[in-house]
């Protein structure tokens, strides 16, 4: 299961009911066009019942989709373009290239300035993890003092919960994207030095630093910031900023009408549920209901936009698959602001969202992102009807054996004995988790 890509959720696309055993294959189709926002994404297994040991185990990582760069009309800033690489680490590239200059993009965009973190927590209270590396080892960037960089941080634990990313006093930080969409209102207004992230969130942040620092989540630290003065220089006090024009499908949903068919209200509850007057032993479960492949929990219109309101959400992240949920709560959900795009939300207040089934549908899946609830039954899927045929995906989507030459990697035992044979730049491709860039 990917999250952040817009993708069909049937045949061989994002279908969460696939499994594969041992020595088996499966083979996934995205088609990523002009509907897919760019942005910083991840994947994870998603078989029913097997979510938790699988992702726990370390079978996650990170997915890129690349901004545009040609487009004159929408040009990126060079601090956000992404360097061609497949390494969860810093990229050191050459600079001045003609293409940039051609927009007059800000230098903090370049691919050479960015940086990308996946912070990982296993069990409840175990030590986080940046980029699979833990401490004294810890992914190490190294930035020139007062220059803006980009950071892509994907943040990863079981029970989905809120928790702060924290930056360094020495360092100043913008948050410029959630969940794989670039801010609509742009960032002054998220300055600071901790964000709340979920165990599922992405977040793309604007960071320059004076002196060296740490990044730290779930109160470890996942990454050092080793600052250097030599040609500094002074950059400007805020970046450059950037909002680019979404995907036509992603607008003027909080000026439509919504018909009251398309209005739901979901509840979370279950576990945590006496909070709210449920009984103790009630399982997890949305809307009263529990996972059932083969039965929907309803119908929902294709190409219409769709009102929902999301209750309890703080104890039970809620989760959408194949669409971004837009905030439409005039005040915000709490972290959450009005007009941006999120795929989970974890708020103590009801939060009131808006999304448009546009493009692909078929299996719709919500769903609780704490891992442990999930395993017992709290995610349901929806049916969005009357897909155009064009739009469909029913290609076969059943395992087969997996190539001979196939082997699976098998990670190194000790950290300490990688980290003797292999140059950093090998060390992340052969033991953190790949980035893949679409």
């Amino acid at each position: 299961h990917t999250h952040g890509l817009h993708v069909v959720g049937d045949g061989d696309g994002d279908d969460v009911t696939r499994e594969a055993w041992p020595g088996d294959c499966l083979t996934y189709h995205y088609d990523i066009n002009e509907n897919q926002p760019p942005g910083t994404n991840w994947y994870h297994p998603h078989y029913e019942g097997e979510s938790l040991a699988q992702v726990t185990g370390g079978a996650f990582g990170m997915i890129i989709v690349d901004d545009i760069l040609d487009d004159p009309h929408n040009p990126i800033p060079e601090w956000a373009e992404p360097e061609n690489e497949f390494l969860l680490q810093v990229f050191q590239g050459a600079s001045g290239s003609s293409e940039f200059d051609a927009y007059d993009f800000p230098e903090w965009a370049k691919p050479e300035n960015e940086f990308l973190l996946q912070v990982f927590q296993g069990a409840s209270g175990s030590q986080s993890l940046g980029n699979g590396k833990k401490v004294p080892y810890e992914q190490v960037f190294h930035m020139q003092a007062h220059k803006w960089y980009r950071l892509r941080v994907s943040t990863v634990n079981a029970q989905g919960r809120t928790s702060g990313l924290w930056f360094p006093d020495e360092c100043t930080v913008y948050k410029v994207a959630s969940d794989g969409v670039w801010h609509e209102a742009g960032f002054a207004h998220y300055d600071g030095l901790c964000y709340a992230m979920t165990g599922s969130s992405r977040g793309d942040y604007a960071i320059k630093c004076s002196e060296d620092g740490s990044v730290n989540w779930q109160n470890s630290r996942v990454a050092k910031l080793k600052v250097y003065h030599h040609n500094s220089g002074h950059t400007t006090d805020t970046p450059p900023g950037h909002a680019p024009s979404k995907p036509d499908w992603m607008t003027g949903w909080l000026g439509a009408q919504v018909d009251e068919h398309n209005k739901k209200i979901i509840t979370l509850f279950g576990t945590t549920g006496t909070l709210y007057g449920y009984e103790d032993d009630q399982e997890p479960q949305i809307n009263g209901m529990q996972w059932d492949p083969d039965h929907p929990a309803g119908i929902v219109s294709y190409n219409e936009v769709q009102e929902w309101t999301i209750r309890y959400s703080i104890f039970h992240p809620f989760h959408t698959h194949l669409y971004h949920m837009q905030i439409a709560s005039k005040d915000g959900c709490g972290d959450y602001k009005y007009g941006e795009f999120y795929d989970t939300i974890a708020s103590a207040e009801d939060c009131v969202v808006r999304f448009k089934t546009a493009n692909i549908g078929q299996r719709f899946v919500i769903h609780c992102h704490d891992l442990n609830h999930e395993a017992v039954g709290q995610i349901i899927w929806y049916d969005v009807r009357d897909v155009p045929d064009d739009h469909k995906n029913t290609n076969n989507g059943d395992p087969f054996k997996c190539p001979t030459n196939y082997h699976p990697y098998v990670p190194p035992k000790d950290d300490k004995e990688v980290d003797k044979k292999l140059e950093p730049f090998e060390f992340s491709d052969k033991y953190g988790h790949l980035r893949n860039r679409l």
